[in-house]
């Protein structure tokens, strides 16, 4: 009996799930993560696992019946749905986007001839509640990037070139299940899956997009999407789960099964009423030989298919028909159909919910990048602050009694000592008062050891400011210690590293500007 696991996968990096229908310069990314693509990164887990020959996984994953299910969004706890296709509304209330009278133009009711209908654009996906439909958004990125000159030349013997490359944003979370035909199958699969584990989906995995991780993992005993429920009516949908390519028996490529086919599967006899549809050109990269796969025209996920039927509709039959999947490419999750009894939905509600906006609750999820630039924003200003109250301090200080020389001459030897540590700047300002008290010339021992010994800054000399330079002690006492800069989950503060070279600064700074006041200017502004 098939069992199915349902997997969800949170995007820690962006995603590109490549849509190869898009220009040339732009490489489009679709809405959801495909089965293709899920498969694919299984795959690789399962080979990479010492534990498994590549004959095991080519005979039990890649040729057995097992089929990955694309992943779709989750919404307050649910996996998304396609839109249905055939939902109108008036177009002036489509145009306003507010919550608008939705009818279904297939059940054949002739409603609102007198309006300009239009149908609804829901977007990719959408969720339900009672006889309302709500958009799922799915949120997208757009990059641009440069290929190399040696990579443009062999593409298109052109010089290197810009393009753009859409992706899915990181932070987002997708649902996907894995139909699994037996036991065996369903313990290899487990015994490498689990939660947290890290998976690489899609393109350009080296440049720092496709990193995911499984943030659940539940098995399910019947099939997730098998949504038919026992009806009076003698009519059903059948509603397209994911894109459909169908060749009937003739080999023509179809949107749709014919009459005798449903009525074969079904056990009853059934007539094609009507179809809401669109046509996608479907087709895909091949990475090992380095190629696309052929292109083949189906039908968008979300296409509804209406038959009306005589005869007893079993519900045995209709589970076995949606356990089923139906056309080419089944086990990357194309082909995948639903029937549904009814389509009654009366409005839909648009936005990503049915909250109002002022009860939705915003959430931002940070990365290691973004962290780090709003930690040096917050270093930024803290710094600039506290250069500003170094300079108020200053411009309210004292003259001091030495000449311009011998200020230069201290400027340079504080300049010096901010350059090294503490110990280090510490031992050479001992090494110079030594040396200054050992000189012969008096006059020169006077003035350098006065200018150490007795003049104040702050309340203390400068022999004992620079011994005390590696505390926050004197930019207490001087109160020019700015408070905490915090931005989100980011704050900044002096820290102890640093305190020794701004003291160091301090008193550089305060030579300097001294210097310009004895040169004439009695004054200099500070820039607030």
């Amino acid at each position: 009996m098939t069992q199915y696991i349902e997997i969800d996968i949170e995007l820690i990096d962006n995603v590109i799930v490549g849509d190869f229908a898009g220009q040339e310069d732009m490489l489009s990314s679709l809405s959801y993560l495909s089965g293709s693509a899920i498969r694919g990164a299984l795959i690789y887990k399962l080979l990479e696992d010492q534990r498994y020959s590549e004959d095991v996984v080519f005979n039990k994953i890649i040729t057995n019946d097992v089929i990955f299910f694309n992943a779709y969004k989750i919404n307050e706890g649910k996996r998304g749905l396609p839109a249905p296709m055939c939902f109108a509304t008036n177009k002036a209330k489509q145009r306003i986007q507010e919550n608008a009278e939705i009818y279904n133009i297939l059940s054949g009711e002739e409603t609102h001839s007198d309006e300009q209908r239009v149908r609804i654009s829901a977007g990719d996906f959408i969720g339900n509640k009672g006889t309302a439909l709500y958009s799922v958004k799915v949120n997208k990125n757009e990059s641009l990037h440069i290929k190399t000159k040696e990579r443009a030349n062999r593409e298109s013997g052109k010089k290197s070139e810009m393009y753009r490359i859409e992706s899915i944003e990181k932070g987002q979370c997708f649902r996907s299940y894995i139909a699994v035909p037996s036991e065996e199958v369903m313990e290899i699969i487990l015994s490498i899956l689990h939660k947290e584990m890290s998976l690489f989906i899609g393109a350009s995995r080296g440049n720092g997009y496709g990193h995911c991780k499984i943030k659940g993992i539940n098995i399910l005993e019947h099939n997730p999407e098998d949504f038919y429920l026992k009806s009076n009516q003698h009519y059903f949908y059948v509603y397209y789960m994911s894109d459909f390519i169908y060749v009937n028996q003739m080999g023509i490529h179809t949107g749709m099964f014919s009459d005798g086919f449903i009525s074969e599967k079904l056990g009853v006899t059934c007539t094609l009423c009507g179809i809401a549809t669109e046509t996608k050109i479907i087709t895909g990269f091949n990475s090992k030989i380095g190629g696309r796969l052929p292109q083949f025209i189906g039908a968008k996920m979300g296409t509804v298919v209406k038959y009306e039927y005589t005869g007893t509709l079993e519900l045995s039959k209709v589970h076995e028909f949606t356990n089923s999947s139906y056309g080419l490419r089944v086990h990357e999750g194309f082909g995948r159909v639903a029937i549904v009894s009814d389509f009654n939905y009366q409005s839909i509600l648009y936005g990503d919910n049915t909250k109002p906006w002022a009860d939705q609750k915003l959430e931002y999820k940070l990365s290691g990048s973004d962290q780090r630039v709003l930690l040096n924003i917050s270093k930024s200003i803290y710094l600039s602050r506290l250069n500003i109250l170094i300079k108020k301090s200053i411009h309210k200080s004292g003259s001091i009694p030495l000449t311009n020389s011998k200020m230069t001459q201290w400027q340079m030897i504080f300049s010096q000592m901010k350059a090294a540590q503490y110990q280090e700047g510490i031992k050479s300002f001992e090494d110079l008062k030594a040396h200054i008290y050992k000189s012969n010339n008096l006059d020169k021992n006077q003035k350098m050891s006065r200018f150490i010994e007795h003049i104040i800054v702050q309340g203390i000399t400068i022999n004992d400011f620079v011994l005390k330079s590696n505390s926050l002690e004197c930019f207490r006492e001087m109160n020019i210690l700015p408070d905490r800069v915090i931005l989100g989950d980011c704050s900044y503060e002096l820290r102890d590293e640093e305190i020794y070279q701004w003291n160091l600064y301090y008193l550089e700074q305060l030579l300097y500007f001294k210097r310009i006041e004895e040169k004439g200017a009695k004054s200099y502004e500070v820039v607030i």
